[in-house]
């Protein structure tokens, strides 16, 4: 075995000599916890023996170097990496490189994180209501474990033993999904009875279970009121959904409410505006329509009027002696003025028929 550091002496007349050999250092060990639970404080331990020069110890997690320290007693040199576990450190490689440039590539060891990671609560699936010697299927699942746990099934405390059990490995979340189903047909003893199914792991210190009561008819009626002590329905559900009726209720009533208010104070309103509107239109209609006959009977010759006399032009009008009189008046006046002022009171007339029907247009 050679020495840390050899020195030969030796004479050629006045010249003296050294010689150094290097040394490498020993292989690297990892010390750290078996096993390890969420949550924990994990400490690891790299060492390193002899060495000229002694080495220098590095440490990586994956592909990404940490900063630590370390100490060199009695020969052996060590550095040591703390930390907490989580799901991010779980499967993942811890790496010590020992190296003091005598050898060409560094010493090198490894650590495997493998955290024991306890499963979701389960969850049982399957039919609730069945007819007496109908087969029925229910499956129960437990997730995010890992190792993988451990499932089993039964009613009454009678163990199922033809249950089918899978467990597989999902990637995404390092974990496992193990389900374990039966296919049974329960008969009506079994009406009432509760199947439950129990998942242990090696961090838990009592099972996690689950419950499904079932309820057997010997009919094929089968009950269409839901339990309120059955698991798929809790009380705060219930009260939930209630509470969601009541408010949606309500909530009608008070569009109902408000619509007819505005029915009322608006609606109404601009319907009495409108009828005002429209009946004060239909009087100027009306006076245009009276000018508009006594201007045509300016154009005609009336001789001696008679009662009930009918006057013949474009306009076939039968008209009493009163009427008569009150046109002939007015055509005594009309026929002093010019043929010019007939055509100004023409124009004035249609002038008057455009506003009115523009106006009536709008309004409707």
């Amino acid at each position: 075995m050679l020495p840390k550091r050899l020195t030969i002496y030796y004479a050629e007349r006045t010249k003296c000599t050294l010689l150094s050999i290097l040394v490498p250092p020993g292989n690297p060990a990892i010390t750290g916890p078996s096993e390890i639970l969420l949550n924990d404080n994990v400490t690891l331990t790299c060492s390193s023996a002899g060495g000229d020069p002694f080495p220098t110890l590095t440490w990586l997690r994956g592909d990404v170097k940490l900063t630590t320290t370390q100490t060199t007693v009695n020969g052996f040199t060590t550095s040591t990496i703390n930390f907490i576990a989580s799901k991010e450190d779980h499967l993942e490689v811890f790496e010590c490189q020992v190296d003091n440039k005598v050898l060409q590539n560094a010493l090198v060891r490894t650590f495997y994180v493998e955290l024991l990671i306890p499963p979701d609560p389960p969850v049982i699936n399957g039919p609730s209501f069945l007819i007496s010697g109908q087969s029925g299927t229910w499956i129960c699942t437990s997730i995010n474990g890992y190792h993988a746990p451990s499932i089993s099934m039964e009613i009454d405390g009678k163990h199922f033993d033809d249950i089918t059990v899978v467990s597989k490995y999902d990637t995404s979340s390092k974990a496992y999904i193990v389900t374990g189903s039966i296919n049974w047909a329960p008969t009506t003893a079994n009406d009432g009875q509760t199947i439950l199914c129990e998942v242990r792991h090696q961090t838990l210190t009592t099972p996690q279970t689950v419950g499904l009561t079932i309820a057997v008819n010997a009919s094929d009626t089968l009950q269409t009121v839901i339990p309120l002590s059955s698991p798929e329905l809790t009380w705060g559900e219930i009260v939930s959904i209630v509470l969601g009726i009541v408010f949606f209720l309500l909530l009608l009533l008070v569009c109902g409410l408000l619509q007819g208010c505005c029915a009322c104070c608006c609606g109404s309103g601009a319907g009495v505006y409108k009828e005002k509107r429209k009946a004060k239109l239909m009087y100027q209609i009306a006076i245009i329509e009276r000018e508009r006959k006594d201007y045509e009977i300016t154009k005609y010759t009336i001789v001696e009027p008679e009662k009930h006399q009918i006057m013949e032009h474009e306009n076939l009008t039968q008209y009493t002696y009163e009427e008569e009189e009150r046109r002939r008046q007015l055509w005594k006046k009309n026929k002093r003025s010019l043929h010019d002022s007939d055509v100004h009171t023409e124009e004035q007339i249609v002038l008057q028929e455009r506003i009115v029907n523009s106006s009536m247009g709008s309004e409707l």
